[in-house]
């Protein structure tokens, strides 16, 4: 779930996370109406942030094409997951997100306001995994 036409920026994680993580987007000042989505198999985390709010929704793989409307003017980053990689910092199943996407507001990643504050920031992806935090999270998780 990427918005194309508008300026986009793609970040590799931290080495640890690579495994579960394949890479973080960024789209600043959205000109886009809306983006298909197209079956990948892939969940995205995504936050929106438009003026002085933001909300942070969990996208699912698709099973046919589907169109979402997007926010004209908004800013968009994305945490896209490796196949079934989500489990580990989501409390959803990837099975339960197919065609579907929900509101985040149970998991690591509910409170976001720091990403939303700088997601303007040119140092922003060193501000989404400074030294690997997000390793301890999975590392307790895998236990």
């Amino acid at each position: 779930m990427i918005p194309l036409a508008s300026p986009l920026r793609v970040s590799l994680p931290f080495e640890p996370l690579r495994p579960y993580i394949s890479h973080y987007w960024l789209s600043i000042d959205n000109t886009d109406e809306n983006y298909s989505i197209l079956p990948d198999g892939s969940v995205d985390l995504v936050v929106v942030v438009a003026g002085s709010t933001f909300r942070v929704e969990v996208f699912g793989t698709t099973t046919s094409r589907a169109e979402l409307e997007l926010d004209m003017g908004s800013h968009y980053l994305g945490i896209r997951f490796r196949a079934g990689q989500c489990r580990y910092f989501l409390d959803v199943q990837a099975s339960e997100l197919t065609n579907a996407n929900r509101p985040v507001t149970d998991t690591l990643f509910a409170d976001l306001e720091w990403a939303a504050e700088s997601i303007m920031a040119d140092s922003l992806f060193v501000v989404v995994d400074p030294n690997g935090i997000g390793v301890d999270v999975v590392q307790h998780w895998q236990g």
